[in-house]
């Protein structure tokens, strides 16, 4: 059977229920097929990782540094459930970081209520309002609206970072390090997310030790 990776949106162990968003794109792939489709009493067949293990879980992404004050967070709608369950997490702590959010959704509609902490500003970035490409809202977050940590000059990157075939291949770097006051979290269309590494890393010099960055899907390309 085809396989697909989603965000598990919300979970309630209690009464056996979660909650997956999918993002309608007609009958183009195995997932959207199945989710227009989709009627009550249809199967799926679920693997999911465990938050509470230890050790790699593979696949729970989220692990935001030891001591991290500020949190970045861009993605476009494919990203937005998981987001939006970022966020809601970091809610519930008592001592949340400060967090910026940008997501870019196809128009207003996809706006979608969120629950915040006090700390944490949103930014919807619609597509149809800034008359843009898919992945322009995430680029221009990253580049002109996102307060980053200033870094010294010398310390950019004069080292080329390893180019990827995005017909074949997917960037996903996850962040390893132990102790950080900043940490991003990017994830969406991978042409995107390249353009917003590129800029991380050798303009801005930020360590890349602190940066998660994730390729959902390509633009024009399917994973079948």
């Amino acid at each position: 059977p085809a396989m697909r990776t989603y965000t598990i949106r919300d979970l309630r162990p209690d009464s056996g229920e979660l909650d997956i968003d999918f993002v309608l794109h007609g009958e183009t792939g195995p997932a959207s097929r199945w989710a227009v489709h989709a009627a009550p009493g249809d199967c799926l067949q679920i693997v999911a990782p465990n938050a509470a293990y230890h050790a790699d879980p593979g696949g729970y992404e989220w692990l935001p540094p030891q001591g991290v004050r500020n949190v970045l967070l861009i993605g476009d709608e494919t990203a937005l459930p998981a987001i939006a369950g970022i966020l809601q997490q970091l809610a519930g702590q008592l001592d949340a970081p400060q967090v910026q959010a940008f997501i870019e959704v196809p128009q207003e509609s996809d706006c979608l209520p969120l629950i915040c902490g006090l700390n944490t500003k949103v930014h919807w970035m619609p597509r149809a309002s800034l008359s843009q490409p898919h992945g322009a809202g995430m680029i221009m977050a990253a580049r002109e609206l996102a307060s980053l940590p200033p870094t010294p000059a010398q310390t950019r990157s004069a080292i080329a970072l390893q180019t990827l075939d995005l017909d074949t291949q997917r960037p996903w770097e996850l962040a390893s390090a132990k102790q950080s006051e900043f940490y991003a979290w990017v994830a969406g269309e991978s042409s995107a997310v390249m353009a917003i590494r590129a800029f991380f890393i050798n303009d801005r010099g930020l360590d890349r030790k602190g940066l998660t960055l994730m390729g959902y899907w390509k633009q024009g390309r399917s994973l079948e």
